[in-house]
C-alpha cells in the first residue's frame, strides 16, 4: 500500500523537462534528456531513494554550459518500471546503466 503510494506521488510531479522512456531488458525506464546531440555529455544517475526529479535545479546550469544532461530513473524510482523483488543487485543495475 505504501510503495503505490509513494509511486503514485512521484508520478504526479512533474518536471520542467519532457519525459523520455526506454525499454531494457523489458523494463521501461524513464529519463530526461536535455541539451544538444553534439554537446558533451554527463550522466546523472541519482541515489537510493530518489530519481531523476533530484537534478532539475542543476540541468539548466549544465545546459547553459553547452553539456547535455541525461538523467534515468533507475529501476522502482520515478517514472521507471520496477524489476521483480530479487533481481535489484549491484550487477543489475550496473548492466542496465551499460545497456543504456
Amino acid at each position: 500500500m505504501i510503495k503505490r503510494q509513494l509511486k503514485h506521488r512521484e508520478k504526479n510531479i512533474r518536471t520542467p523537462f519532457p519525459s523520455h522512456s526506454i525499454t531494457i531488458n523489458g523494463i521501461k525506464i524513464h529519463y530526461l534528456d536535455e541539451g544538444e546531440k553534439n554537446w558533451p555529455v554527463i550522466l546523472l544517475l541519482h541515489g537510493i531513494p530518489t530519481w531523476s526529479y533530484t537534478f532539475r535545479n542543476i540541468i539548466p546550469t549544465l545546459k547553459e554550459e553547452k553539456i547535455r544532461c541525461i538523467a534515468p530513473d533507475l529501476p522502482g524510482f520515478g517514472n521507471s518500471d520496477c524489476m521483480d523483488s530479487g533481481s535489484y543487485t549491484l550487477k543489475n543495475h550496473r548492466d542496465l546503466i551499460i545497456d543504456f
